[in-house]
Formats: C-alpha cells, structure tokens, sequence
C-alpha cells in the first residue's frame, strides 16, 4: 500500500515504547543515487533490538570503522546505564544511595542531568527517581505481578526527583533505598550518542533506531525526506496506520500495549504514574513525539502518556520544535503543531478529530 504514494518507506515497528523490541519492517530503495550503498549493524544492547543503517558512498573500511565505534559506544553505555546486569555504574548509585554520591563518566553525565531537567519541567510525570516501584512490578519479566499496595506505598515514599542530587559530575541519591530508572530516556540518549558518531565520520544519510527510538540523519540519498510508519500498537506485526515524514529528527512512542501482563483478568502495562505507583489509566493508547533530540523525545513520550492529552499539548507548546502524534482507544488521531500538515493516515479506521472530548 505505501509503494503506491511513491516514497522511499522506512517502515518501523513504532511499537510502542521503552524496553521493547523495534524491527524494521521493510527498507525499500527506489530513485537511490547508484554511487550510494546501504551498510548496517543490527546488535542487542540496552535490552533492546538496536539498528544502525547508513547509507553512504564511503569506502567500505571507513565504514566499517564508524559501525565498529557506534557498537562499541553502545557497550559503552551498556556498561554504565544498565539497570539489570550484575554491575554498572547506574547500579553503584542505587547502591550508594543515602550513603555516598558516586562519579560518573564526564561523557554520560549530561543523561542523568537531561533526566533531572524533564522531571523538574514536568512536576515528576517524567520521574528517573522511579527505579524502586519500576522493580516492584517488573513488568517484561517472567516474575511480573501486582505488588501489594503497602509495598507500593513504601517505594513510592522514595521516589522524589528533588532528592537526585548532581555535582559537578557526581550522582547522589539523597534518600536511602531511592533507584534510579533511566529507561525511558536512555535510549534516546544512545541514538544522540551514535546520531553524533555518524555525523562526525561525515555520513549525511543514516537511520538509528534503538529499541524503536529513531534518529534521521539527512534525508534520504534521493533528496527526500524518511518516511517512519506507525502501527497500531495493539496489533503485534500489524501494517502501519500512520506514515510521517520526517528530515534530521528523532521520534519515539510510548503506549499501554507493548509490554504488560494479566493477573486476575486485569492487564497492567509497563508506563507507571509516578503520583500513583500503578499503571497509567487512559483512554489514550500511543504518543509518538518528534524532537531534534532523541533523548528529549524518549523522555517527552513517556512524559505526555502519563500526563494526558491536555496537560501534554500545554507541555508541549512550551518546547520549541516538538510536536507529537496521540493515538486514542477509538481510534481517533490528534497531532501538534504543524505534524497533521505533513503526515498521512494510511488506514481508514483511524481519522483525525478536533473533538474537545478528549
């Protein structure tokens, strides 16, 4: 359906949100410069599918070289950021929290001060400081259950984003018992960090995609922009419903259908309410946010599904250059800024609404 309109698709599994597994649906060159080849990597890391496409008329060795370093930079941020493996440097300040602060790398500092700045923009609905309830859940793992609503309570009691404290570049959880969780920023981060290495070798086309979080470099080696389809999220390997063009850009998504478990016929998805400690309850399904950064656009995703449609617009129009795309459970459409102008409904269930309803 989409080779009708003519496009260069790019189709990814905008499927929806953090910690999950992204793949690229199809990657269909038409009117491609012939000088210009497509080389890529496709690597587990960050407890996701990572994707680095360049396209490029490089020699092959220099361009075996840039993925080489964008794969060690992820294992890079692996090593600090993970917040599962038997150690890394996010897990030394959980560790130290209420006793010391720890130091972290000068070139991975600026994500913990990003992830402080959005939770003190948003008044916590975007909140790093949610590691302990995040835990409690564990939702996307096989011992995922409802906690106990005392249980709930006590982590909450450590989840103030005021307590993150940031000097110089040390880290320290003023609170003991506090966690950090950066899952819903860091792989934005990681697609900023490997945008940057790209840039650097001189590549003016490429497309990072780390766990569904996307960064577009250029446009397409035909002079057009990238085209990101977005699915349904509650239809796994379903068609896209949604094309959106965009042009040296990130998008990322968050949505109550990627990740959750059922218990007692009731399903809990992964995007926690900070206020609460439960699952955001909503009638909106899927945020898709467009930003220059990936890393702003990771945490604003996550940010606008927990705050709702209205407080989310508000957010938003404070941000220059950062749109969004809502996806509602009746399958209404609503976009900021000028993103309904430019982005092209491809499925007739879903229409466009300038209800107030919402």
């Amino acid at each position: 359906m989409l080779l009708a309109f003519g496009y260069l698709i790019l189709l990814y599994h905008i499927f929806f949100k953090k910690h999950s597994f992204f793949f690229l649906l199809a990657l269909l060159l038409v009117s491609c410069r012939p000088d210009i080849r497509k080389e890529g990597r496709t690597v587990f890391a960050l407890g996701t599918v990572c994707s680095i496409q360049l396209f490029t008329e490089k020699p092959q060795t220099e361009v075996e070289l840039v993925l080489q370093t964008c794969i060690r930079r992820l294992e890079e941020l692996e090593r600090h950021l993970s917040a599962n493996a038997e150690s890394s440097t996010l897990i030394d300040i959980n560790k130290a929290s209420g006793v010391s602060a720890v130091n972290v790398p000068a070139d991975i500092y600026p994500l913990f001060a990003r992830a402080v700045f959005f939770a003190e923009k948003t008044d916590g609905a975007f909140n790093p400081a949610i590691g302990g309830v995040v835990k409690l859940w564990n939702i996307g793992f096989e011992n995922a259950r409802k906690p106990e609503d005392r249980d709930i309570q006590v982590a909450l009691s450590r989840t103030d984003y005021k307590d993150v404290q940031l000097t110089g570049t040390a880290v320290f959880l003023k609170k003991e018992g506090m966690k950090l969780d950066l899952g819903a920023i860091a792989k934005g981060f990681a697609a900023d960090e490997l945008t940057r290495i790209v840039k650097q070798a001189g590549i003016m086309h490429a497309v990072i995609d780390i766990g569904g979080t996307i960064s577009a470099v250029g446009v397409r080696p035909d002079g057009k922009r990238w085209n990101i389809g977005i699915r349904d999220p509650r239809i796994r390997q379903g068609q896209p419903i949604i094309s959106a063009p965009i042009e040296n850009r990130s998008i990322s998504t968050s949505g109550s259908y990627e990740r959750y478990f059922e218990q007692d016929g009731i399903r809990y998805h992964h995007i926690i309410d900070p206020a609460t400690g439960y699952p955001v309850q909503s009638n909106m399904i899927a945020v898709s946010v467009f930003a220059d950064s990936a890393t702003d656009a990771d945490a604003l995703s996550t940010a606008c599904f927990v705050l709702g449609y209205k407080k989310a617009v508000k957010l938003l129009d404070e941000l220059p250059n950062t749109e969004a795309l809502f996806i509602f459970d009746d399958n209404s459409v609503r976009t900021t800024g000028n993103l309904k102008k430019n982005i092209m409904i491809l499925n007739s269930a879903f229409q466009f609404t300038d209800t107030e309803s919402l």
